[in-house]
């Protein structure tokens, strides 16, 4: 039996305190949403922005939690007559048992990538890559938060020796932390850009954040990051120059990609990896994606693989959800980007719908809100103004209150054709006629404004698997 998973292993592990439970009692995963609770599972009660956990640990503990991990104040209050361990901060008790679960794997390979954007795309990559011949975890869609990685390695399978996980930057300190408990053998760094401003301010402290990574690469491990960044890392106190593979489009780079085009099968280019050269063609939309196939191709290299079979491997990739994907329904064509959005993402769905619409009279483009902007929201959404008119499809409706300021500026710049509404309710009923005239449809913007909802329209997924 494999110790770890017992109740005592949590007390020591976090310095708690145990109430109403045998420390021989074995849990089977970690939860902290009530809601996903199952026979056998600790429930962890976590305190957020909206909601407090410590209000659903008798609702967990009815559903079959074997006990919870609460706040010391609650504890006291009942641990008498519930199975309890009382720490002082369940956050960060998760971290220590992320982190001793990771101690355990000993010289097991985990790979992180960081960035601003297409994390998820090249964490995918990566594991898609690699798991056609290594066994191999990776974390499920964009799990990549303080709450979310830890709990995620604490409830992986025993004995996998390869794991891959995507780390978040939401406010400073985030990725220090992640990187801090999973203590990459590999680190990947997809690109630095505008992102969360609203929390991080400014440029300079999302690249001094995300770099922050590289303090807890092990002393025999890689970095793989833009041939842009290297003048940043090559210095750096805790990496080795001979550790780090540069990918990009120009400059002196270990990795490189030339005559890109980007048509409805997806994109093709030329590879050229360590004095290799292949054609290549992702069945992804858009240029920006050769980036993150680039970083992928840099850690098939490092597990020796050939640049023929990741090129193999990569014709048989698919899109992950809410990322360019493209839809046949009908005669039209449905482009749906909506996962996320940020200035660096909508300039990359612009200019991808630039290379594939070739007559913009059949275009309609929907987008809503780029949040977390902050006191930059204003410049980025009058900047997304312009990439709209460049693009000039034949109508743009806009969702939601940030877009106001594209609205404006579209207006006064002569754009005629262009909605605003402030959210997706208002339009859901009437947006089939809204579509009919056009035969290609495109979707960007933000999760919270929930694009995907107008999917299920025209008949395709409403949301995003589990």
């Amino acid at each position: 039996m494999w110790r770890f998973r017992t109740i005592g292993r949590v007390v020591s592990i976090t310095g708690g305190h145990l109430g109403n439970i045998s420390p021989y009692s074995v849990y089977k995963r970690i939860r902290f949403d009530s809601r996903m609770v199952k026979e056998g599972d600790l429930f962890v009660a976590l305190k957020g922005e909206h909601t407090d956990g410590h209000l659903y640990v008798e609702e967990a503990l009815k559903k079959g939690a074997i006990a919870a991990l609460v706040g010391e104040e609650y504890f006291f209050r009942y641990y008498h007559a519930q199975p309890l361990i009382g720490v002082r901060d369940t956050l960060k008790a998760l971290w220590e048992l992320a982190s001793a679960r990771m101690q355990m794997e000993g010289d097991s390979d985990t790979i992180a990538v960081v960035g601003s954007v297409g994390k998820t795309t090249t964490k995918e990559l990566i594991s898609h890559i690699l798991s056609g011949i290594y066994t191999l975890y990776r974390t499920p869609g964009n799990f990549n938060t303080l709450i979310s990685v830890p709990s995620e390695i604490i409830n992986m399978p025993l004995g996998i020796p390869m794991s891959v996980f995507e780390l978040a930057l939401h406010e400073v300190g985030d990725v220090d932390i992640l990187a801090s408990i999973v203590k990459p053998k590999i680190l990947v760094i997809t690109a630095i850009a505008a992102e969360h401003l609203e929390y991080l301010g400014s440029l300079s402290t999302v690249k001094k954040e995300n770099l922050k990574a590289l303090r807890h690469v092990r002393t025999n491990g890689w970095v793989i990051i833009p041939g842009s960044l290297y003048k940043d890392v090559k210095d750096y106190t805790y990496v080795h120059s001979d550790q780090i593979i540069t990918f990009g489009r120009k400059g002196h780079v270990d990795i490189s990609a030339r005559s890109i085009t980007v048509d409805w099968s997806g994109t093709t280019f030329t590879i050229n990896a360590f004095g290799e050269s292949k054609k290549v063609h992702i069945p992804l939309h858009g240029v920006h994606y050769v980036f993150d196939v680039m970083a992928a191709v840099a850690v098939g290299f490092i597990y020796d693989m050939t640049l023929s079979y990741i090129a193999a491997r990569l014709e048989e990739f698919s899109p992950v959800w809410g990322r360019m994907q493209v839809y046949d329904v009908g005669d039209k064509k449905i482009v749906f980007d909506a996962y996320n959005a940020s200035p660096a993402s909508m300039k990359y769905f612009i200019h991808t719908l630039d290379k594939l619409v070739k007559d913009k009279d059949s275009l309609l483009v929907f987008i809503g809100d780029m949040k977390e902007l902050g006191r930059h929201s204003r410049k980025y959404h009058e900047e997304l103004a312009e990439l709209l008119s460049s693009l000039s499809p034949a109508k743009i409706v806009l969702v939601g209150n940030e877009v106001r300021a594209t609205y404006d500026k579209l207006v006064n710049g002569g754009f005629r054709d262009v909605e605003l509404y402030e959210s997706v309710d208002d339009i859901v009923d009437g947006v089939d006629a809204m579509m009919e005239r056009y035969s290609i449809v495109a979707f960007k913007g933000s999760r919270s404004i929930h694009l995907e909802r107008l999917l299920k329209v025209v008949g395709l997924v409403e949301d995003e698997p589990a």
